[in-house]
């Protein structure tokens, strides 16, 4: 339920956000360029508002344990898998352990 709700939530801020765009769009052209710049930073909330609850949902979805020394990576699919790859940038690595990925002969890589 709480993804329908997130979904309907982003939705109505993008509608939201599209129509102050067009307001936007058409006060600049009546040479209102004040009210313009106004609506324009709405804009811009509206969109970071919107951003971030869709980077809220990716974290609370698709990683488990994220802190300052362990991030935990989930998948959890229905079809069998033959193997994966990821690149984790911004960090250096000091190890990593496979858990059930070990376990089903996965080998953990780090370069």
């Amino acid at each position: 339920m709480d993804l329908l709700i997130a979904t309907i939530f982003i939705f109505v801020l993008r509608l939201a956000d599209q129509s102050l765009g067009t307001m936007r769009t058409l006060l600049v052209n009546k040479n209102r360029p004040v009210y313009a710049a106004f609506l324009g930073f709405i804009e811009s909330a509206i969109w970071i508002i919107a951003v971030s609850q869709v980077i809220k949902d990716i974290n609370d979805h698709y990683f488990g344990v994220i802190n300052d020394n362990l991030m935990e990576i989930t998948i959890d699919t229905p079809l069998d898998i033959a193997g994966f790859q990821f690149n984790i940038i911004g960090t250096v690595l000091d190890g990593g352990s496979g858990g059930i990925a070990a376990d089903y002969d996965f080998i953990i890589n780090l370069y």
